[in-house]
């Protein structure tokens, strides 16, 4: 990485709390590894083996319609499941909302790749549509807190909130489909100097995001295989 993506750099290692450098770093297919060690931590219990990496510009409905343009949208290869991962730095009130909206992109596209699978099998009765969506994960980084109505929406960890479409009155999961996790790094405790006060990966992952561009060199009790390929995909190719 050289110092012209630094985005202020104090250190040996470029800040990737920016859209620009996040997509050099992490949003990478060279960097498939690092990319499936951060979804398979943000998501306890996925295994993912590899992943495609999909054209992250999204059109709108219509010709005239602006489209968007994601950080990452990634494919596991094996379940077809879907990875949208968006970096927001700045505070914004509807954050929560654009994440929403972002969600309807690749579930749109599933649909889209279903219709013309059916045109090309010549088959014209919409009763015959196989309607069951692929999971859609929406996992948002935000350098900030987001609003709640209790700490309780919080997981054990303090840092991550997490939604799905469930029911009102009693929890119950509605769909599998769709569901956002929203990793709150305005809420970690430990300041740039206090690394050793990191005791979970999750911790140490955060304060990597966070700090890296203020260190001289890695911490000594950030190891595995995540901080490896972070700090390797961070350092400054000039050092």
């Amino acid at each position: 990485m050289t110092k012209t993506l630094d985005y202020g750099s104090q250190g040996r290692y470029a800040c990737i709390l920016y859209d620009a450098t996040f997509k050099i770093i992490v949003c990478n297919p060279r960097n498939e590894k690092l990319m499936i060690k951060i979804i398979e931590l943000l998501l306890p219990g996925k295994h993912i083996e590899s992943i495609d990496f999909i054209d992250k510009e999204q059109h709108g409905l219509e010709k005239y319609e602006k489209g968007v343009t994601f950080d990452l949208l990634c494919k596991d290869k094996e379940t077809g499941e879907q990875f949208l991962v968006e970096m927001q730095n700045e505070k914004e009130n509807s954050f929560q909302d654009r994440m929403l909206s972002y969600s309807t992109y690749p579930i749109r596209e599933q649909m889209e790749r279903r219709l013309a699978e059916l045109a090309d099998e010549k088959r014209q009765r919409t009763d015959r549509m196989n309607y069951t969506l692929t999971p859609v994960y929406v996992l948002s980084l935000v350098n900030f807190s987001l609003g709640h109505e209790s700490e309780d929406a919080l997981g054990n960890d303090g840092l991550i909130s997490r939604y799905s479409i469930r029911n009102d009155r009693n929890g119950e999961l509605m769909t599998d489909a769709l569901h956002f996790v929203y990793v709150e790094m305005g809420r970690f405790p430990y300041t740039k100097d206090e690394a050793e006060k990191c005791k979970t990966l999750l911790e140490k992952f955060i304060y990597s995001i966070k700090y890296i561009h203020r260190l001289k060199s890695r911490p000594k009790n950030f190891e595995g295989e995540l901080m490896d390929h972070g700090f390797r995909e961070g350092k400054d190719d000039d050092d």
